[in-house]
């Protein structure tokens, strides 16, 4: 599993949607408001597929999302 930390919109737009044991989410919300999530290696390899270079994970995440 790996570590990133994704806005707390993003986070809303999927949190309904994650299959169980998909992503283990920390319990606290980062100072600035981030989540930390932890996705599997081909979870986040498909991130990084989708993202371009200007695009943050959590502009990935809410564009799949439709928002």
């Amino acid at each position: 599993m790996i570590k990133i930390a994704i806005s707390a919109e993003a986070f809303e737009a999927i949190a309904e949607s994650l299959p169980f044991g998909m992503v283990t989410v920390e319990p606290e919300q980062a100072p600035d408001g981030r989540v930390e999530i932890w996705l599997a290696p081909n979870v986040l390899a498909k991130l990084k597929m989708l993202r371009r270079p200007s695009e943050s994970y959590s502009d990935v995440i809410l564009a799949l999302a439709g928002r």
